[in-house]
């Protein structure tokens, strides 16, 4: 956008709808659902486009991965694009060779289309670029608190 008065509604346009993306993502944290009940979907069998689509496991090692990525606040804003994937999946990006680049850029694709199957993230019109649904931040940040708590603390809660 350019810096004068006449892009000035678009602006605002801009900012109002990146408020409102950081507001939902604030909003998400507090939901009034079991674990379960949040990650059913996510975790089943899907299909996109006639074809089928494996579920999340969140505790498998990549799925994890992919998970703690979407839990970032960072992309409640602004969304994040397939090259931030890239580079929190192999922080050594700049080191590997074209072919390489290549093979984590397609990898980084599916793994984003796994995630739009899901309706976990959705693709922002006109740009490349992608953000979390309210379902996505949602579950993003019940896996990531639920790991995150010991065995102890959670066989106490059940009990109670």
């Amino acid at each position: 956008m350019r810096k004068g008065v006449n892009d000035l509604h678009r602006r605002c346009e801009v900012s109002a709808n990146s408020n409102e993306r950081y507001l939902d993502a604030i909003s998400a944290v507090q939901v009034n659902k079991t674990l379960q009940e949040v990650v059913k979907q996510a975790c089943n069998r899907t299909s996109r486009k006639g074809r089928p689509v494996r579920g999340l496991n969140p505790w498998n090692k990549q799925d994890f991965v992919l998970l703690t990525f979407l839990a970032k606040g960072e992309w409640a804003v602004n969304g994040f694009r397939n090259k931030m994937l890239c580079q929190h999946l192999d922080p050594q990006l700049d080191t590997l060779s074209p072919k390489e680049r290549k093979k984590l850029s397609a990898k980084a694709s599916r793994l984003i289309s796994l995630l739009r199957a899901h309706a976990l993230v959705r693709k922002i019109p006109k740009e490349n670029r992608y953000v979390l649904t309210e379902t996505g931040q949602t579950f993003a940040n019940a896996l990531i608190i639920a790991s995150g708590i010991e065995v102890k603390r959670l066989t106490a809660m059940a009990a109670a």
